[in-house]
């Protein structure tokens, strides 16, 4: 195809990204199947109703099926998130943390502090910390996609 050999893993500026892509990849099935359930979920009876409206397809993707998609949205996107962070197995196995500690992720860290240097406790409290820093992020991330309608459904239910 005329393009040279590329290092990917043997590069320092490539090996992180491929396994990114690669680990990217690996889940993409998992999500997939979240989502193809919940498009399975949405009532037809919206669609029937917006094709009555002559409703673009574009507005019937806007307006019925992303709404209806958003709680997966942002459950699918958490879960890459924590995902994303606790990287271990593929920088361990495709490059062993090299080359030149490009692949080195803090879950990484935390495995070789604790099992290869036997440092058990630096191990543990980098680990609390790790787990704190991501139950910080995935309320962060779930407050700022929450929908005003939701809080206000909370309320009202709240009332009663």
């Amino acid at each position: 195809m005329g393009i040279p050999a590329q290092p990917f893993i043997n590069s320092a500026s490539q090996a992180l990204p491929s396994i990114a892509v690669m680990s990217a990849w690996q889940g993409v099935g998992y999500q997939m199947i979240i989502f193809l359930g919940g498009l399975q979920a949405i009532n037809p009876a919206l669609y029937e109703a917006a094709d009555m409206d002559h409703a673009t397809a574009w507005q019937k993707f806007k307006d019925i099926t992303l709404p209806e998609l958003k709680p997966l949205c942002i459950f699918v996107f958490i879960t890459i998130t924590i995902g994303a962070f606790r990287m271990l197995v593929q920088p361990m196995v495709m490059t062993g943390g090299g080359p030149s500690h490009s692949t080195y992720t803090m879950v990484y860290d935390i495995y070789e502090t604790g099992t290869v240097n036997w440092e058990i406790g630096l191990a543990s409290t980098m680990a609390i910390v790790f787990a704190v820093f991501v139950m910080i992020l995935t309320v962060i991330q779930t407050v700022a996609t929450r929908d005003k309608e939701e809080e206000n459904v909370n309320k009202k239910t709240k009332k009663k």
